[in-house]
């Protein structure tokens, strides 16, 4: 029996209104949302009822994906369950178009570009793989090529609500690669370990990295094949197709390794893969051109795609796209204007400048970033609505200790980063939250709400005097609206840790209510 679908207007857990379906898998169902409380669209997955005996593994999965922040990530928002026991997620909405249907589009890119694309692809694995979650379905269909208006572009990379833990047993084979009948993963991007059922490693995801690569820069899977059982056996036994000749022999050799069959032969994890990487042109700046493999289409551009959750061939429900019925706002590129040099040099100095600020901010060397950021900034307005930079800002802010770029973000980057700010007033860590909450200004209605979910999140979280603490000041806030959040924290926690709040939140309720 097909479960019904949320009606328009359904508000789910007092929070997020349903605005319409993006996609249904075997494992659930993803709908277009609004976020009431950080006023935002947000793509919200909820699983099946008869798919429950999952919920357990899709929990665990959710609090992987959640922890990792990297800016060419698409992040996991929240978690939580239905009154009746069903799990969902809730993943940043993103605009953009996945890189599968940019090949389609306009053929293979060159390999500079190429190169410049996956590059911050090759750092989110390392973050991955250092937190110990392996993607194990890295894909063009779950990278989502965007760019803002006057910014360079760039993709991020979707799925990793869905990712496995590699400190997590392993399911037996045959319960690893199918459920309900169907292969987990894509078959032409499977490692050969995957496709044979063995354990993965951090060197599945190296192999998948080739794989698209070899894509990129050829416009088809490298084992393309008609059906399952010859693709699968192209991944075990044959060699990649050869490059073009444009590609050079170091990139050429990086992509063959990465795609060697035994595990061992490949980049250990993200980390050696970034390191391997060969280094671009230093004048080379990612630009949005079609790629040199067909001259571009002559229609019109293509519609902006929406972040959605869609089937994998692997029963879980992964991120991937569904076109949306508007038309892409992003200009075609103007191929037609002359050369100029002055503003190519000026251009490729301020992408050097940038790319450098986000390798500092990555790799937490915050004092060091921090006088190039403000130069930047004062050279480069525009760099503001720079969503790459910003998204580096904040997680750096939020994961690296990074306390003195509240300047910023309580400054020039505030338009673009507030959402995201909102979000972390939600994170885990309570200095995170804390710390996000302030950088609104005191009497703004973000500061407001920025609060409340921080407090939302000390329910959840805290110990028994914090959620003492929280109620008296959810109390002073004076918004019935979190009643249902100090409902559920009595049935989250047991009768012990329950015992010393007494009434106390029923107290609480009832002066809300008046």
């Amino acid at each position: 029996m097909t479960e019904p679908v949320l009606e328009r207007g359904t508000l789910l857990v007092d929070r997020y209104r349903i605005e319409g379906v993006l996609g249904t898998g075997g494992m659930g169902r993803v709908y277009r949302a609004r976020d009431e409380a950080l006023g935002c669209p947000v793509a919200l997955k909820l699983m099946h009822a008869a798919m429950i005996a999952q919920a357990g593994r899709f929990e665990r999965e959710a609090r992987a994906g959640a922890a990792l922040t990297h800016p060419a990530v698409v992040r996991v928002l929240a978690f939580g369950r239905l009154d009746d026991g069903r799990p969902y997620l809730v993943f940043e909405f993103v605009e953009g178009e996945s890189v599968s249907a940019r090949l389609r589009a306009a053929g293979p890119i060159e390999p500079e570009r190429a190169l410049t694309l996956m590059r911050p692809i090759a750092g989110a694995l390392a973050r991955a793989h250092a937190a110990g979650v392996i993607h194990r379905d890295l894909k063009p269909e779950n990278l989502l090529w965007t760019q803002a208006a006057g910014m360079p572009e760039m993709l991020r990379l979707l799925d990793f609500g869905i990712a496995g833990l590699s400190t997590e047993d392993e399911a037996p084979p045959t319960e690893k690669l199918t459920v309900t009948g169907q292969v987990f993963g894509t078959p032409e991007y499977m490692a050969p370990e995957q496709a044979m059922g063995r354990r993965t490693t951090p060197a599945t995801d190296v192999w998948a990295f080739g794989a698209t690569l070899h894509a990129l820069l050829t416009g088809v899977s490298p084992f393309a094949g008609a059906h399952v059982p010859e693709i699968l056996y192209r991944v075990v036994n044959a060699p990649p197709p050869p490059l073009p000749e444009a590609v050079s022999p170091e990139l050429a050799a990086l992509v063959t390794r990465c795609l060697a069959k035994a595990p061992a032969d490949r980049p250990a994890d993200g980390a050696e893969l970034l390191a391997c990487l060969p280094s671009p042109p230093s004048n080379h700046v990612a630009r949005g051109s079609v790629g040199q493999g067909r001259p571009p289409p002559s229609r019109t551009p293509p519609r902006s795609l929406l972040l959605a959750l869609a089937v994998g061939l692997g029963g879980g429900v992964g991120l991937g796209v569904l076109a949306s019925g508007e038309q892409g706002s992003r200009p075609a590129p103007a191929a037609s204007e002359p050369d100029d040099p002055a503003r190519d040099a000026n251009a490729g100095e301020a992408a050097s400048r940038r790319q450098a600020i986000v390798t500092l901010l990555t790799a937490g060397r915050i004092a060091e970033a921090v006088p190039r950021l403000r130069a930047h900034l004062a050279d480069t307005p525009v760099a503001t609505e720079d969503a790459e930079l910003v998204t580096a800002v904040v997680d750096a802010f939020a994961t690296r200790d990074g306390a003195s770029l509240a300047e910023f973000l309580g400054g020039p980057l505030m338009p673009a980063a507030r959402v995201r700010l909102l979000a972390l007033a939600a994170h885990p860590e309570p200095r995170v939250r804390w710390r996000a909450a302030r950088t609104f200004a005191p009497d703004s209605a973000d500061a407001r709400t920025a609060r409340i979910e921080a407090l939302r999140q000390d329910l959840r979280l805290g110990d028994c005097d914090v959620r003492k603490r929280t109620l008296g000041e959810l109390v002073e806030m004076g918004d019935p609206a979190v009643i249902p959040d100090i409902r559920a924290m009595r049935q989250r926690f047991n009768f012990l840790d329950n015992l010393c709040l007494g009434d106390a939140d029923e107290a609480a309720i009832r002066r809300l209510r008046k």
